[in-house]
């Protein structure tokens, strides 16, 4: 079919498709994405600006989230997985998927400080995906010759990562 482009008032006396309409009230209805979650006064407070290079109060936000729902110890989420910041207002569940639209599942591993140390070092390079968005941690490093060297990890309350102890980790 050819697909054409028409402009505001070209359409505006074409009624709706009544079953399709229906259909996405039926959706909407079932995954309650009207419902209100809470009030924010400011959309700048958690904005999807600066995911490619900073770790962002949106990206903690969803981190502490993903803590909070596996009981994990660290969360670390993709910068790229990230579509969209959350509006003033009203935000309400369909808000939510509009920043995190992929269906990801929510999983929470076990691994080591050492592998941690490594993961974050493996995921240095990938800059162009962004900066990856952590809560429950913070890296210390620096680029040497063009490579990350990372000095240390700590949990929240500053302790450094034990290399021998195992962390559970929340990704998507």
């Amino acid at each position: 079919p050819e697909v054409i482009l028409m402009a505001r008032e070209d359409i505006k006396n074409i009624s709706p498709n009544l079953a399709i309409e229906a259909h996405v009230n039926s959706v909407t209805e079932r995954l309650a994405l009207n419902e209100p979650l809470f009030i924010l006064p400011d959309a700048t407070l958690f904005s999807n600006e600066g995911l490619k290079n900073n770790n962002t109060a949106l990206g903690r936000l969803m981190c502490r989230t993903m803590i909070k729902a596996t009981g994990a110890d660290v969360a670390i989420h993709n910068s790229g997985g990230i579509r969209a910041g959350l509006p003033a207002g009203t935000v309400a569940v369909r808000d939510i998927y509009n920043v995190l639209p992929f269906g990801d599942k929510l999983i929470s591993v076990p691994m080591t400080g050492k592998e941690l140390e490594e993961y974050f070092i493996s995921q240095a390079p990938l800059k162009q995906r962004g900066f990856l968005q952590m809560f429950g941690l913070t890296g210390y490093a620096y680029k040497k010759e063009g490579q990350p060297i990372l000095v240390g990890i700590t949990l929240v309350d500053g302790t450094l990562i034990d290399s021998k102890k195992t962390y559970r980790l929340a990704l998507n």
